[in-house]
């Protein structure tokens, strides 16, 4: 079961941030409530720095898709090796600023989330 640590923005808008109890992580434009996009993160690590390592890798492809820079190399829609990414050095520093922001605004939230569930566990 998913649980929202918040609403931050992140490239051209704001999105719902959450977490769950297992592994990995997703995202999507259009969730099922029809509210703000998504992006949800596994909490089920040891270490703190592979959550966040989770978070950079769903936010950084949350914004590529948005600008239009993930295509796929082939039809096959369920093989995840088959996104590539394409894109100018401007385009990469505008990334890299949008995720800062995000970050920064983000991880104290995200840091407290995890350090309570983990006491949980």
């Amino acid at each position: 079961m998913k649980k929202l640590i918040g609403k931050y923005y992140l490239g051209d808008g704001k999105v719902n941030v959450f977490f769950r109890p297992e592994l990995g992580g997703e995202f999507r434009f259009f969730p099922d409530d029809g509210d703000l996009g998504e992006i949800v993160i596994g909490m089920d690590y040891n270490h703190w720095y592979e959550v966040v390592a989770v978070l950079i890798h769903e936010c950084q492809e949350f914004i590529m898709c948005q600008r239009r820079l993930r295509y796929r190399k082939d039809r096959d829609v369920e093989d995840q090796a088959a996104y590539v990414f394409i894109f100018n050095h401007q385009d990469y520093t505008q990334i890299c600023l949008d995720i800062a922001d995000f970050l920064v605004n983000i991880l104290p939230d995200m840091n407290t989330k995890w350090k309570k569930w983990r006491k949980k566990k």
